[in-house]
């Protein structure tokens, strides 16, 4: 099973041993628990776990910290709805007796009703609406796993005295076998190889041609000792007079070529110089045109109608195609993968069925290259609608702020958040 449910036979609340996994949504997992102080008594316990932004180590859940304010929202929502029927006396579907806060989550305890369906003990959208079994098949399978765990049990016990037989045979007539001449012949042969791998030949033509290196070598140092010492013995026989105006006349020519030289390059520079500023000015207008061009308003009102059209209506992978591969920000969250918005996206569409998204109008803010890549960021303004299965509504108006990027393939959404 995966890591992220906990563990058959986890007991948390002091009181309840973890059976097995009902189901969940983006928001919760279900799990099936019976009181471990009273017998044939089964609950069903909800988990407050955020599909795309929880994991859990050990029985921990853990949250990043952008999704903490979603997370804690969601608890104090859990909470408050627990009191309120509690406080009112309201009559629900299924009964939801406590709640208790463990393992860095909230859990709910809730009424176990065979045949029921997932969806009535969920907030949102289950991924697999199926029923809960019957208290029948509850204790079979409790029944079947007891009877299973006893046949592997005595397994184990048959292996283990078979492999203790052997090690007590091998101990009593392992000497015996060791006088036999099959074994005194491979004991032979092993240590004969042993002493062929231990014997080294050096081979005589390798020393020979080792010496024959060395004694080059020597010559050529001999030699170039030998270059040096006449080198140095015509030099010396120079007159001092002669020497010392030999050098003043090579200094002044040295001089005189590094000054030129300065000079060359100051004036180089200077041309070059000139002529970046030129071709940068010339550079500027030519792109600023070519990104009027490139956003221009039609461009871009195109865009958005197809993204906010691909939002209400597509399914989550086309709406991924609208992003780019590095997404600085979206919403909350900033320098994600697309696979983690990707995870946003599918959750926010299982939880709101329904939805009507509408561009009201937009502002082109900048256009600029960055790195050789061409950039707009916008204000937009949006009517928006939103409905899940079970008839819960909400809608509004939203401002926002978003920064397209110009690639092979259109349009793609660089960062998107709401302002207002």
């Amino acid at each position: 099973m995966n890591n992220k449910y906990l563990a058959n036979g986890t007991i948390i609340g002091g009181h309840y041993k973890i059976i097995d996994v009902l189901g969940e949504d983006d928001f919760e997992i279900l799990y099936l628990a019976k009181n471990i102080h009273r017998e044939g008594s089964f609950f069903v316990i909800k988990e407050l776990f955020l599909e795309v932004f929880s994991e859990r180590k050990g029985t921990n859940v853990e949250t990043i910290p952008e999704a903490l304010g979603v997370f804690n929202k969601r608890k104090a929502e859990i909470i408050r709805e627990i009191n309120n029927l509690h406080r009112r006396h309201i009559v629900c579907e299924i009964k939801v007796f406590a709640y208790f806060e463990e393992n860095g989550t909230i859990y709910s305890c809730m009424a176990y009703t065979p045949n029921a369906k997932v969806e009535a003990y969920l907030q949102f959208e289950p991924k697999k609406d199926k029923k809960l079994p019957l208290l029948e098949e509850l204790i079979q399978i409790g029944e079947d796993k007891k009877k299973k765990s006893s046949s592997l049990w005595l397994i184990g016990v048959v292996l283990l005295t078979l492999i203790g037989g052997l090690i007590l045979a091998f101990n009593q007539y392992g000497n015996k076998l060791k006088t036999l001449n099959i074994w005194n012949n491979k004991q032979i042969e092993v240590n004969t190889t042993k002493e062929k791998n231990s014997t080294i030949i050096q081979p005589k033509n390798l020393v020979e041609k080792h010496h024959i290196i060395i004694v080059e070598s020597n010559k050529t140092k001999t030699k170039e000792k030998k270059d040096l010492l006449e080198h140095n013995i015509s030099l010396v026989n120079i007159p001092k007079k002669d020497l010392n105006v030999t050098k003043q006349k090579t200094l002044s020519i040295e001089e005189n070529t590094t000054k030129k030289n300065i000079i060359k390059k100051i004036v180089d520079d200077t041309n070059l110089t000139k002529k970046i500023v030129e071709d940068a000015n010339t550079t500027k207008y030519t792109q600023d045109d070519n990104l009027s061009k490139i956003f221009s308003k039609a461009n871009i009102h195109q865009f958005l109608n197809s993204y906010l059209k691909a939002t209400s209506h597509a399914s989550s992978k086309k709406i991924m195609a609208f992003y780019d591969n590095k997404i600085k920000r979206y919403f909350h969250f900033k320098n994600i993968t697309p696979k983690r918005v990707g995870k946003s996206v599918r959750a926010y569409n299982r939880k709101w069925k329904y939805r009507n998204f509408k561009l009201l109008k937009f502002k082109i803010l900048k256009r600029y290259t960055k790195n050789g890549v061409n950039y707009c960021n916008i204000r937009t303004s949006t009517k928006w609608y939103v409905s899940n299965h079970k008839g819960k509504k909400s809608s509004g108006y939203s401002k926002g702020f978003m920064t397209i990027k110009d690639t092979k393939r259109g349009f793609k959404v660089k960062a998107i958040y709401v302002i207002k």
